[in-house]
């Protein structure tokens, strides 16, 4: 096997900073003046591998989504909240106007039998 000439720390930098940025090979191999295959940080580098990073990159969208998911949720619990709490109200007014009406009656009734 032929020994390659091994990147500057500073170019190693540089590319595992585009990679964490979520670039792919091609574009990083532009940026940093490289063939895209020599832009591919090693595990030891990085400290991340890729499958790892895929991994992180999937949770991270799927904590994004379910965080999306749950403020969805308040909102309608908090539409719906304020509904009942409104039709509440109206039947206690309603409860209370027959009520008073019921106690109107009855004192009418009382009165005009006296």
């Amino acid at each position: 096997m032929a020994k390659t000439k091994e990147l500057s720390k500073d170019t190693r930098n540089k590319i595992v900073d585009l990679h964490q940025a979520g670039k792919i090979e091609s574009a990083i191999g532009r940026e940093s003046e490289r063939p895209a295959n020599t832009s591919q940080p090693d595990a030891h580098v990085s400290g991340v591998t890729s499958r790892r990073r895929r991994g992180i990159s999937a949770i991270a969208n799927w904590s994004s989504q379910h965080q999306t998911f749950l403020e969805r949720m308040q909102q309608q619990q908090n539409i719906w909240l304020e509904a009942q709490i409104v039709q509440s109200q109206v039947r206690e007014e309603w409860l209370i106007s027959l009520i008073v009406e019921s106690n109107a009656r009855t004192t009418e009734h009382v009165v005009s039998a006296a």
